[in-house]
């Protein structure tokens, strides 16, 4: 299935492969288009390229239009259950050069230690680059490959924690993603005794 994409002066046709899939099973996929606007209005236009009279033919869903100098945090996929539930991952500020930049986690057991994980290679965005049952953490996904590292010591005794950073003041980071998740030791849980929160999806500002 074929999709042309057009925004501006920019466009780009996308493919994907409907083997395999079903009705219940879509097997969606985030792409990303990049444009900058010459026009207002500017019109983005969605247009199939299979053959006409085909049975069927691309499907859109959750279409975001992202202002790179905004900065953006979004939230995806899922945590697996520890002993305070499933520990989460929301935004709070967003990424922006020179400005704080934090998370809010929450479901957290007390008192526990936790890393934070950011990877700036998120080209497997919105699927798990690895499931972790296989070591012993059944439902568990991991949605990045960590760049970055930051140690909580504690995660205190209320449930919630507010993890941030100040961002550099580097314009050359404009408008890079990155993917961040966090991994929470939480021995009741599982055999490994780690749980891990659902993703965000960053794009940083300036």
């Amino acid at each position: 299935m074929s999709v042309r994409v057009t925004a501006g002066p920019a466009q780009q046709t996308f493919t994907f492969n409907p083997s395999g899939h079903t009705n219940g099973n879509m097997g969606w996929t985030r792409l990303h288009l990049t444009f900058v606007a010459q026009t207002n209005p500017t019109t983005i236009e969605f247009q199939s390229m299979d053959t006409p009279g085909s049975s069927t033919g691309p499907a859109l869903d959750d279409v975001i239009l992202i202002d790179r100098d905004a900065g953006y945090s979004e939230p995806f996929g899922s945590g697996c259950g520890g002993s305070a539930g499933a520990p989460s991952l929301a935004p709070n500020q967003v990424p922006f050069l020179g400005r704080p930049f934090s998370v809010l986690l929450g479901n957290l057991p007390a008192n526990e230690l936790a890393v934070v994980a950011v990877g700036f290679n998120p080209s497997n965005f919105p699927n798990p680059l690895l499931t972790l049952g296989q070591y012993g953490m059944p439902g568990c996904n991991l949605y990045t490959m960590p760049d970055f590292t930051d140690v909580i010591a504690s995660t205190g005794v209320f449930g919630l924690y507010v993890w941030g950073v100040s961002m550099p003041n580097d314009p050359s980071l404009g408008g890079v993603r990155f993917v961040l998740q966090v991994f929470v030791h939480d021995a009741p849980a599982n055999a490994a005794g780690i749980t891990t929160t659902n993703a965000l999806h960053c794009l940083i500002g300036h």
